[in-house]
């Protein structure tokens, strides 16, 4: 059963929307681009259901404890697309992120 807040790609759960906020959790040894090292999303669920409703992106990656902060406007600014296999995604390298 899907919640409202809940955004999924295909069967699975990518992340939840909080009010204004995209929130993603991670492991970052499994989920991290390496090359270039970055953080990506689902293209088609940004652009349907992240990108209308927030203005921030956390991403919580669970083995660093670090959490990655972008705004909207500077993910869309520097994001770059990439299909390796698992769909469109877009990706913003790390020296993009705000770590908190």
């Amino acid at each position: 059963m899907r919640h409202e807040n809940e955004v999924w790609w295909g069967q699975k759960i990518i992340g939840h929307i909080d009010g204004k906020k995209f929130e993603k959790v991670v492991q970052g040894s499994k989920h991290m681009l390496k090359k270039p090292p970055a953080w990506c999303i689902d293209a088609d669920a940004f652009d349907n259901e992240i990108l209308p409703t927030c203005t921030e992106i956390i991403v919580r990656d669970t083995e660093s404890g670090v959490e990655y902060y972008s705004t909207m406007f500077n993910f869309e600014q520097y994001k770059g697309t990439i299909d390796r296999g698992f769909g469109r995604q877009y990706f913003l390298t790390l020296n993009h992120w705000l770590q908190r």
